[in-house]
């Protein structure tokens, strides 16, 4: 969310590339097994499967995780990740969006691991993913939320 709010509004104190990271690309910053989970999460904003993130598409995504931004907003947001300006976020501008917002907080990351975890049990199961998965309103099948946790 800080993310947006800084980059849509104009902070000057946050840029594409800052961080120590700064040089290196998003192939050669992750493993393969991390893209790999990276185009799966691409897979759940692209929901009409055409490899592009619109803002609809980012609304959707956004709304069902408590937050509402206005069509304007979610417009740049678009154009903040959209690169080439293409209109929409391609997997290789999502990745660089993701190597801008590398640093999450632990109560970010514990919120997101506790919208799944729905028995609090410390672990996330493939019903828990498939519940998650069916109130996005993505048609996946069970095969693909197996391959989703498949861990290395």
């Amino acid at each position: 969310k800080q993310w947006y709010q800084r980059r849509v509004h104009g902070d000057s104190q946050v840029t594409a590339k800052s961080g120590p990271y700064q040089e290196m690309s998003w192939e050669t910053r992750f493993t393969q097994s991390k893209i790999q989970e990276m185009r799966n999460a691409f897979g759940l904003f692209d929901r009409d499967g055409d490899g592009t993130i619109n803002a609809k598409e980012l609304g959707a995504v956004m709304k069902t995780m408590g937050n509402a931004p206005s069509d304007d907003i979610l417009d740049k947001m678009i154009k903040v990740a959209d690169s080439d300006g293409s209109g929409v976020v391609e997997f290789q501008e999502f990745m660089e969006m993701i190597c801008d917002q590398i640093e999450v907080s632990d109560e970010e990351i514990e919120g997101a691991f506790k919208m799944f975890d729905r028995d609090n049990s410390g672990t996330i199961n493939h019903n828990e993913v498939k519940h998650v998965v069916a109130k996005l309103g993505l048609k996946i099948t069970d095969d693909q939320i197996k391959a989703m946790m498949k861990m290395d």
